[in-house]
């Protein structure tokens, strides 16, 4: 019976009371990669990719074929002698060598191998874009319901405020201007209540449309975890800030996955050229077969035939479509080298650009905490001085804004932190999160 009950009590925890089921950031991932169709179609171009660079190493080899014939004649021809059967049977093997096809073949199969370097880094590309923007995603609905909440309180403050106002109305403490005012401030709050509740149903959707499922609930992400990134990027300044960077743009330049296609684009380029002069060259085969032939002698004898034969030729005319087929690599590989030089500098600043947002971020959320705790403290005075009649509705209203600002801010700050993290994660080809501690962490050693 007690095991019953713990049973009972696991699977109701992991439902929230609309019998939803509650989604971690962690389910989130699984159940992205298990279910997005543009992850699932990277991972067989990545099959693929293999395949093919498997199936490219094997034109390298010999090519061995069995071969068997029947021969049927009817009537025989006087020039077969001796023959006992009006049919005669064959049947022997076959060997194909290319011996030299100006570096076609071997450019063929590097160029192989680096289409699936290119496939696994586009497939580690989609899956970290994704994963940063399912995250994005959750950070927004989680967002914007805290916003909704804020809101929801907002109005709440407003009414009791709106009911302060005609209290000293009545007594004659504020005119009716600023009663007006009270009360049209609870209308704008209603307004930001259904505003607020519309954009956490789109972001709810939002996130649908990444899981694939319905009816759940999103489980709040618990900021302690990441509380030693956010103390990192506090405590950094100076030459150590500098240090980190240099460590992320290096360590971004040889891992991220845009540029890694990039190199991998430009090999295969470069090796196109090759190819292309390939064309040029003369082609060198060898074929061998042994045959045995019964000479319609109805299988009682059969002769053996050898043959050894290699085969060269060379391009004569016309060459020009060889010419042709040169330049145009050329060009192309020119153009591959260009992009790939602004695609590193692409990558660079915005990796940059993450390193230095997150810097803001991470000290803004300190920032904004305080900035909470003194707008909340300030607020409850001078609700109390308002209540007494000592300030105007308008200086009252300004506190007001300035504490629901303040809220605002801290809730941002929060989530703007953990989307830059995302971004920054997805350039460095970073999946979880101890992976980029550790990289932190192996910096820190050197200085």
């Amino acid at each position: 019976m007690k095991l019953l009950t713990i049973v009972l009590l696991l699977v109701l925890t992991s439902y929230n009371i609309y019998g939803g089921t509650v989604i971690s950031l962690e389910d989130a991932r699984d159940l992205l990669l298990n279910n997005n169709p543009q992850y699932l179609a990277k991972q067989a171009d990545l099959s693929a990719a293999e395949w093919d660079k498997r199936a490219t190493l094997m034109s390298l080899f010999p090519r061995a074929s069995f071969q068997t014939g029947l021969n049927y004649m009817d009537p025989l021809p006087p020039a077969v002698f001796g023959a006992k059967e009006d049919y005669a049977v064959s049947y022997g093997f076959q060997l194909n060598q290319t011996l030299f096809m100006g570096g076609r073949l071997w450019n063929a199969y590097s160029i192989s191998r680096d289409a699936y370097r290119l496939a696994k880094a586009d497939y580690d590309n989609k899956k970290l874009s994704l994963i940063a923007e399912l995250e994005k995603a959750y950070f927004d609905y989680l967002l914007v319901r805290e916003l909704h909440v804020i809101n929801e309180k907002a109005l709440m403050i407003a009414k009791q405020n709106q009911e302060t106002a005609q209290a000293n109305l009545e007594a004659g403490i504020i005119s009716k201007a600023g009663y007006y005012q009270m009360k049209s401030e609870y209308s704008a709050r209603e307004v930001a209540l259904l505003q607020s509740g519309n954009s956490k149903k789109l972001a709810y959707r939002q996130l649908q449309n990444y899981l694939k499922i319905d009816d759940f609930e999103v489980q709040a992400v618990d900021l302690d975890s990441y509380q030693y990134l956010i103390a990192f990027y506090q405590d950094l300044s100076g030459p150590a800030r500098d240090t980190v960077k240099d460590l992320l743009l290096s360590y971004g330049q040889a891992n991220n996955p845009f540029l890694k296609m990039s190199r991998a684009g430009l090999a295969m380029s470069r090796k196109s050229v090759r190819m292309s002069v390939g064309s040029f060259l003369p082609t060198i085969n060898l074929n061998a077969s042994t045959m045995w032939n019964d000479g319609f002698s109805g299988m009682d004898n059969f002769n053996e035939e050898t043959t050894l034969m290699i085969v060269a030729s060379v391009p004569l005319f016309p060459v020009y479509d060889n010419y042709s087929g040169y330049r145009k690599s050329r060009a192309v590989f020119n153009k591959a080298q260009k992009e790939g030089e602004s695609a590193e500098d692409s990558i660079i600043l915005a990796i940059e650009a993450a390193f230095y947002t997150g810097l803001t971020a991470a000290k803004s959320i300190n920032s904004s905490e305080l900035a909470l705790q003194y707008a909340e403290e300030t607020y409850r005075i001078m609700e109390e001085r308002y209540q007494n009649g000592l300030i105007s509705t308008a200086d009252f209203l300004a506190i007001e804004l300035l504490f629901r600002t303040s809220r605002m801010n801290a809730a941002n700050s929060k989530y703007d932190f953990l989307k830059n993290r995302s971004v920054l994660m997805n350039l460095l080809n970073i999946e979880r999160d101890e992976t980029l501690m550790q990289l932190i962490e192996g910096e820190l050693e050197s200085y």
